[in-house]
């Protein structure tokens, strides 16, 4: 039997499996907007039925709202008056307080370079964190790293990235014992399932 003979044979054993890989592809790419669709529902269906059991939540949110507008003014507060609730706070038993702020500029109100060093001092004598905003733009305001890096292995593809990063003042930033991301990725339908623990900062130096 001639060797270009066995090699046609071979090739027609494959050409089934082929096809079915080529068919699942075809139907991954033609069907994922609706697949995913469905997907995203069945979970919601199951979250319904059967919820996660409440547990003992140690986490307390201390929210702006109106009554406190209406006490202290409208927004943005002098940073001495954040100095003053980061103390309270802390006073109040807080392990650690997390500022869902990001604060690029000086603080506007007359007590200027004075409330920024309040709030300085009361980030560094408390465990604090914090906020950084990621974007698409090229920002000039930075956030040095709180740790370095440890990498084990190639960046996934998978994990979120973008090019722009906010972040507070330098002195308070370096103040804040931890800086954390305040960015969500809802779903198509505007519903938020899931929280990326890692995101990646793409710069000219490379991945962060």
């Amino acid at each position: 039997m001639s060797p270009s003979l066995d090699w046609r044979r071979a090739a027609r054993r494959k050409i089934p499996g082929l096809a079915v890989v080529l068919l699942l592809l075809a139907c991954h790419f033609a069907f994922d907007g609706p697949l995913s669709r469905l997907r995203e529902r069945t979970y919601d269906l199951y979250q319904s039925l059967a919820p996660r059991q409440a547990t003992s939540n140690p986490v307390v949110i201390v929210s702006i709202d109106d009554a406190s507008l209406k006490a202290y003014g409208r927004w943005p507060w002098n940073r001495g008056l954040l100095a003053d609730l980061v103390d309270g706070v802390a006073e109040s038993g807080a392990a650690v307080i997390g500022l869902a702020l990001v604060l690029p500029e000086a603080d506007i109100s007359p007590d200027g370079i004075a409330g920024d060093k309040r709030l300085a001092s009361a980030l560094a004598k408390n465990r604090t964190a914090l906020a950084v905003s990621l974007g698409n733009e090229v920002t000039v305001s930075e956030a040095e790293p709180k740790a370095g890096w440890s990498i084990v292995g190639q960046v996934p593809e998978t994990l979120p990235g973008f090019t722009g990063l906010t972040g507070s003042l330098p002195d308070l930033s370096s103040a804040a014992a931890g800086l954390g991301v305040i960015r969500t990725l809802p779903d198509p339908d505007g519903v938020l399932r899931h929280v990326p623990l890692l995101w990646l900062r793409n710069t000219a130096q490379g991945v962060q």
